[in-house]
């Protein structure tokens, strides 16, 4: 991850806020109670964390991310936002996501983030990310996640193509993350709302306050 960032972290933001969408819809739908706990698995630059603490100033904010390059790049945009106080970021990667070893926390998340990071990790790693979120995550809290869809609405040359380009940086839409989350509903519930003709799938699980 630090190979394939380290050259894009200045631009990333930049970049990738044009086609990795839903986001903002994502963002907006997070609901924070005042001194409410918020976990962004896979947080980048920060950029996301920062809109969230700016619009949503009562709660508290924390992010992991495998790539010690943008982690450099996210203590640089705290800095500079004045949110170096509102947000904690730690090194770790998202199926060793742990509340109590990465910040201290003796209760779990109130909501975890899982955005456009399960369609970058290994596969191997894609059941153990979802475990960990949904372990460190309170009876109660709410599961967040946003990453690229089937495009069964797109034409087939087109999903073809566009397919072929993400390949190209490591990345691939994964059904298998959406058989993941309906195994949640069990001890949850969880909404599936496609965006933009299936280009990004987001997805709402409430985790039931009763294990």
């Amino acid at each position: 991850m630090d190979r394939l960032y380290g050259s894009q972290k200045r631009l990333y933001d930049l970049s990738r806020r044009y086609y990795l969408l839903g986001r903002e819809q994502m963002i907006d739908r997070v609901a924070v109670a005042p001194g409410a706990r918020i976990c962004d698995i896979g947080a980048g630059t920060a950029y996301y964390l920062i809109q969230l603490a700016t619009k949503k100033p009562q709660g508290r904010y924390y992010g992991i991310d495998i790539s010690a390059e943008m982690l450099s790049q996210a203590k640089r945009n705290l800095t500079k936002a004045g949110l170096d106080h509102k947000i904690t970021l730690r090194r770790n990667a998202a199926e060793d996501l742990s509340h109590r070893a990465d910040f201290g926390l003796e209760e779990p998340f109130d909501a975890v983030l899982l955005s456009y990071c399960l369609s970058m990790i290994p596969e191997s790693s894609v059941q153990p990310a979802i475990d960990a979120a949904w372990r460190n995550l309170a009876p109660g809290g709410t599961l967040y996640y946003v990453d690229f869809g089937p495009m069964d609405a797109w034409p087939t040359a087109a999903r073809k193509l566009f397919s072929r380009w993400l390949a190209l940086y490591h990345t691939v839409y994964r059904p298998k993350v959406i058989e993941a989350l309906h195994q949640l509903m069990p001890r949850g519930n969880v909404d599936l709302i496609p965006l933009y003709g299936g280009y990004a799938l987001m997805g709402i699980v409430h985790k039931s306050t009763v294990e």
